[in-house]
Protein backbone atom coordinates (compact mmCIF):
# COMPACT_ATOMS: atom_id res chain seq x y z
CA UNK A 1 0.00 0.00 0.00
CA UNK A 2 2.69 2.37 1.16
CA UNK A 3 4.20 1.49 -2.51
CA UNK A 4 1.10 2.51 -4.27
CA UNK A 5 0.85 5.27 -2.49
CA UNK A 6 4.31 6.62 -3.09
CA UNK A 7 3.82 5.89 -6.91
CA UNK A 8 0.56 8.13 -6.85
CA UNK A 9 1.37 10.66 -4.15
CA UNK A 10 5.16 11.57 -4.11
CA UNK A 11 5.47 13.99 -1.36
CA UNK A 12 2.15 12.83 0.17
CA UNK A 13 1.95 15.46 2.55
CA UNK A 14 1.87 18.20 -0.21
CA UNK A 15 -1.12 16.63 -1.98
CA UNK A 16 -3.02 16.74 1.04
CA UNK A 17 -2.11 20.19 1.38
CA UNK A 18 -3.58 20.97 -1.72
CA UNK A 19 -6.60 18.85 -1.40
CA UNK A 20 -7.59 20.29 1.42
CA UNK A 21 -9.09 23.63 0.76
CA UNK A 22 -10.50 21.49 -2.38
CA UNK A 23 -12.76 20.15 0.27
CA UNK A 24 -13.29 23.38 1.85
CA UNK A 25 -14.41 25.02 -1.13
CA UNK A 26 -16.73 21.55 -2.33
CA UNK A 27 -18.66 22.49 1.34
CA UNK A 28 -19.27 25.86 0.28
CA UNK A 29 -19.61 25.37 -3.65
CA UNK A 30 -20.59 21.74 -4.23
CA UNK A 31 -20.47 21.77 -7.91
CA UNK A 32 -18.93 19.64 -10.38
CA UNK A 33 -17.77 22.21 -12.58
CA UNK A 34 -16.24 24.28 -9.57
CA UNK A 35 -14.02 21.08 -8.74
CA UNK A 36 -12.58 20.18 -12.29
CA UNK A 37 -11.41 23.89 -12.61
CA UNK A 38 -9.56 23.60 -8.96
CA UNK A 39 -7.99 20.12 -9.74
CA UNK A 40 -6.78 21.60 -12.92
CA UNK A 41 -5.58 24.36 -11.73
CA UNK A 42 -3.75 22.35 -8.94
CA UNK A 43 -2.01 20.36 -11.63
CA UNK A 44 -1.18 23.62 -13.78
CA UNK A 45 0.57 24.71 -10.51
CA UNK A 46 2.45 21.57 -9.72
CA UNK A 47 3.66 21.00 -13.43
CA UNK A 48 5.15 24.02 -13.74
CA UNK A 49 6.57 24.29 -10.05
CA UNK A 50 8.25 21.09 -11.28
CA UNK A 51 9.18 22.61 -14.34
CA UNK A 52 10.98 25.69 -13.07
CA UNK A 53 13.00 23.06 -10.90
CA UNK A 54 14.60 20.90 -12.96
CA UNK A 55 14.89 23.26 -15.53
CA UNK A 56 12.44 22.71 -18.09
CA UNK A 57 12.59 18.85 -17.86
CA UNK A 58 10.02 17.02 -16.66
CA UNK A 59 9.89 13.41 -17.02
CA UNK A 60 6.98 11.03 -17.99
CA UNK A 61 6.95 9.68 -14.93
CA UNK A 62 6.05 12.63 -13.06
CA UNK A 63 3.46 13.62 -15.27
CA UNK A 64 1.71 10.43 -15.02
CA UNK A 65 1.96 10.45 -11.21
CA UNK A 66 0.25 14.08 -11.65
CA UNK A 67 -2.57 13.49 -14.20
CA UNK A 68 -3.25 10.03 -11.89
CA UNK A 69 -3.09 12.16 -8.46
CA UNK A 70 -5.43 15.21 -9.84
CA UNK A 71 -7.58 12.63 -11.23
CA UNK A 72 -7.96 10.70 -7.85
CA UNK A 73 -8.64 14.01 -6.05
CA UNK A 74 -10.96 15.31 -8.54
CA UNK A 75 -13.07 12.20 -8.01
CA UNK A 76 -12.84 12.69 -4.24
CA UNK A 77 -14.24 16.30 -4.46
CA UNK A 78 -17.00 15.36 -7.01
CA UNK A 79 -17.78 12.82 -4.16
CA UNK A 80 -17.72 15.35 -1.68
CA UNK A 81 -20.10 17.33 -3.69
CA UNK A 82 -22.38 15.25 -4.20
CA UNK A 83 -22.97 14.45 -0.51
CA UNK A 84 -22.94 17.73 0.44
CA UNK A 85 -25.89 18.81 -2.47
CA UNK A 86 -27.48 15.81 -1.03
CA UNK A 87 -27.91 16.99 2.45
CA UNK A 88 -28.16 20.50 1.87
CA UNK A 89 -31.17 19.11 -0.30
CA UNK A 90 -32.35 16.80 3.02
CA UNK A 91 -32.20 19.43 5.42
CA UNK A 92 -34.70 21.76 3.02
CA UNK A 93 -37.10 18.89 2.98
CA UNK A 94 -36.92 18.76 6.58
CA UNK A 95 -37.47 22.44 6.84
CA UNK A 96 -39.95 22.73 4.41
CA UNK A 97 -42.01 19.72 6.70
CA UNK A 98 -41.58 20.93 9.47
CA UNK A 99 -43.29 24.45 8.45
CA UNK A 100 -45.96 22.86 6.44
CA UNK A 101 -48.98 21.55 7.50
CA UNK A 102 -49.15 18.04 6.03
CA UNK A 103 -52.89 18.13 5.15
CA UNK A 104 -53.38 21.57 3.38
CA UNK A 105 -49.82 22.03 2.17
CA UNK A 106 -49.71 25.50 3.22
CA UNK A 107 -47.56 27.16 6.07
CA UNK A 108 -48.47 26.01 10.01
CA UNK A 109 -48.31 27.85 13.30
CA UNK A 110 -44.50 27.21 13.38
CA UNK A 111 -44.28 29.01 10.41
CA UNK A 112 -46.15 31.82 11.53
CA UNK A 113 -44.69 32.21 14.84
CA UNK A 114 -40.94 32.41 13.43
CA UNK A 115 -41.87 34.92 10.59
CA UNK A 116 -44.96 36.78 11.51
CA UNK A 117 -42.78 39.40 13.49
CA UNK A 118 -40.44 40.12 10.02
CA UNK A 119 -43.96 41.91 8.37
CA UNK A 120 -45.22 43.55 11.55
CA UNK A 121 -41.11 44.87 11.44
CA UNK A 122 -41.57 45.96 7.79
CA UNK A 123 -44.95 47.56 8.45
CA UNK A 124 -43.67 49.50 11.50
CA UNK A 125 -40.16 50.60 9.17
CA UNK A 126 -42.08 51.18 5.73
CA UNK A 127 -44.99 52.87 7.79
CA UNK A 128 -47.27 51.00 5.71
CA UNK A 129 -51.05 49.36 6.67
CA UNK A 130 -51.16 45.66 7.68
CA UNK A 131 -54.02 43.56 8.47
CA UNK A 132 -54.38 40.16 9.77
CA UNK A 133 -57.67 37.98 9.23
CA UNK A 134 -58.79 35.21 11.34
CA UNK A 135 -61.39 32.72 10.56
CA UNK A 136 -62.88 29.31 11.22
CA UNK A 137 -64.95 26.98 9.63
CA UNK A 138 -68.79 27.10 11.36
CA UNK A 139 -69.94 24.10 13.32
CA UNK A 140 -66.67 22.24 11.76
CA UNK A 141 -67.05 19.53 15.30
CA UNK A 142 -70.23 18.74 14.17
CA UNK A 143 -69.49 18.58 10.38
CA UNK A 144 -67.10 15.75 11.65
CA UNK A 145 -69.59 14.18 14.16
CA UNK A 146 -72.13 13.83 11.30
CA UNK A 147 -70.17 13.00 7.60
CA UNK A 148 -67.01 11.80 9.64
CA UNK A 149 -62.99 12.96 9.49
CA UNK A 150 -62.33 12.00 6.08
CA UNK A 151 -65.42 14.81 5.01
CA UNK A 152 -63.41 16.95 7.28
CA UNK A 153 -59.99 16.73 5.58
CA UNK A 154 -61.67 17.33 2.38
CA UNK A 155 -63.34 20.35 3.56
CA UNK A 156 -60.23 21.66 5.27
CA UNK A 157 -58.16 20.89 1.43
CA UNK A 158 -60.55 22.14 -0.74
CA UNK A 159 -61.47 25.68 1.68
CA UNK A 160 -57.19 25.99 1.47
CA UNK A 161 -57.54 25.95 -2.10
CA UNK A 162 -60.30 28.25 -2.81
CA UNK A 163 -58.49 30.90 -0.42
CA UNK A 164 -54.95 30.52 -1.75
CA UNK A 165 -57.10 31.40 -5.60
CA UNK A 166 -57.94 34.34 -3.72
CA UNK A 167 -55.10 36.13 -2.01
CA UNK A 168 -52.24 37.77 -2.86
CA UNK A 169 -48.93 35.92 -3.02
CA UNK A 170 -47.21 38.51 -0.76
CA UNK A 171 -50.12 37.45 1.93
CA UNK A 172 -49.38 34.55 4.85
CA UNK A 173 -51.86 32.09 4.57
CA UNK A 174 -51.30 29.77 7.89
CA UNK A 175 -53.93 26.94 8.92
CA UNK A 176 -53.39 27.58 12.87
CA UNK A 177 -54.51 24.50 14.27
CA UNK A 178 -57.67 22.59 13.48
CA UNK A 179 -60.44 24.37 11.65
CA UNK A 180 -59.07 27.81 12.20
CA UNK A 181 -57.05 29.92 10.11
CA UNK A 182 -54.89 33.04 9.56
CA UNK A 183 -54.24 36.00 7.26
CA UNK A 184 -51.29 37.88 7.19
CA UNK A 185 -51.92 40.92 5.05
CA UNK A 186 -49.23 43.67 4.34
CA UNK A 187 -50.11 46.70 2.65
CA UNK A 188 -53.32 46.54 3.31
CA UNK A 189 -55.62 49.05 5.17
CA UNK A 190 -58.64 47.64 7.54
CA UNK A 191 -61.16 49.00 4.82
CA UNK A 192 -59.34 46.44 2.33
CA UNK A 193 -59.03 43.58 4.38
CA UNK A 194 -62.89 43.70 5.39
CA UNK A 195 -63.34 43.56 1.54
CA UNK A 196 -61.03 40.76 1.28
CA UNK A 197 -62.56 38.89 4.32
CA UNK A 198 -65.81 39.24 2.32
CA UNK A 199 -64.69 38.10 -0.45
CA UNK A 200 -63.26 35.17 0.98
CA UNK A 201 -66.71 34.20 3.02
CA UNK A 202 -68.69 34.86 0.34
CA UNK A 203 -66.60 32.09 -2.26
CA UNK A 204 -66.64 29.52 1.06
CA UNK A 205 -70.22 29.94 1.47
CA UNK A 206 -71.35 29.55 -2.26
CA UNK A 207 -69.06 26.74 -2.94
CA UNK A 208 -69.93 23.25 -2.89
CA UNK A 209 -68.92 21.05 -0.81
CA UNK A 210 -69.44 16.71 -1.57
CA UNK A 211 -68.36 14.09 0.19
CA UNK A 212 -69.91 10.70 -0.68
CA UNK A 213 -72.62 12.28 -2.99
CA UNK A 214 -73.91 14.50 0.16
CA UNK A 215 -73.53 17.85 -0.26
CA UNK A 216 -72.25 20.04 2.77
CA UNK A 217 -72.75 23.28 3.89
CA UNK A 218 -69.95 25.14 4.59
CA UNK A 219 -69.20 28.52 6.25
CA UNK A 220 -66.56 30.38 7.77
CA UNK A 221 -66.80 33.54 10.71
CA UNK A 222 -63.95 35.74 10.78
CA UNK A 223 -62.43 38.57 12.27
CA UNK A 224 -60.28 41.55 11.24
CA UNK A 225 -58.03 44.10 12.41
CA UNK A 226 -55.02 46.32 11.74
CA UNK A 227 -51.82 46.47 12.96
CA UNK A 228 -50.87 49.69 15.18
CA UNK A 229 -47.27 49.24 16.70
CA UNK A 230 -48.17 46.36 19.11
CA UNK A 231 -46.60 43.05 19.27
CA UNK A 232 -47.82 39.79 17.94
CA UNK A 233 -49.84 37.92 20.85
CA UNK A 234 -51.26 41.53 21.20
CA UNK A 235 -52.34 41.96 17.02
CA UNK A 236 -53.73 38.16 17.84
CA UNK A 237 -56.06 38.93 20.37
CA UNK A 238 -57.42 41.53 18.82
CA UNK A 239 -58.22 39.36 16.06
CA UNK A 240 -59.36 36.70 18.13
CA UNK A 241 -61.70 38.88 19.93
CA UNK A 242 -63.05 40.12 16.85
CA UNK A 243 -63.88 36.60 15.58
CA UNK A 244 -65.55 35.90 18.87
CA UNK A 245 -67.67 38.87 17.96
CA UNK A 246 -68.46 36.89 14.18
CA UNK A 247 -69.34 33.90 16.22
CA UNK A 248 -71.45 35.52 18.98
CA UNK A 249 -73.32 37.57 16.51
CA UNK A 250 -74.56 34.77 14.68
CA UNK A 251 -71.65 33.03 12.53
CA UNK A 252 -71.11 33.37 8.75
CA UNK A 253 -69.94 36.97 9.05
CA UNK A 254 -66.85 39.24 9.40
CA UNK A 255 -66.58 41.29 12.32
CA UNK A 256 -63.48 43.64 12.98
CA UNK A 257 -62.05 44.51 16.10
CA UNK A 258 -63.92 47.06 18.41
CA UNK A 259 -61.34 48.84 21.33
CA UNK A 260 -62.94 48.19 24.62
CA UNK A 261 -60.73 48.79 27.65
CA UNK A 262 -62.07 45.97 29.57
CA UNK A 263 -60.57 43.48 26.98
CA UNK A 264 -56.41 44.58 27.75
Amino acid sequence: MSIISNILFPFLSLWVLFILPGLGLMTLLPNPFIATLYMTGIGVIRYFSQYQAVSGQVSIDFVIRLITSCFVGLIILFVVAYFVKKTTSLIKDLEHLSLTDNLTAVYNRRYFELYADNYLVDSSLSNKPLCLLVFDIDHFKAINDTFGHNAGDLILQKLTQAVQMTIRKTDMFIRMGGEEFALLMPNTTLKDGIKLAEKIRIKIAHSTFHYKDRLIPVTISTGVTQFTDESLDELMYKADIALYEAKKSGRNRVSTFQYNPHDF
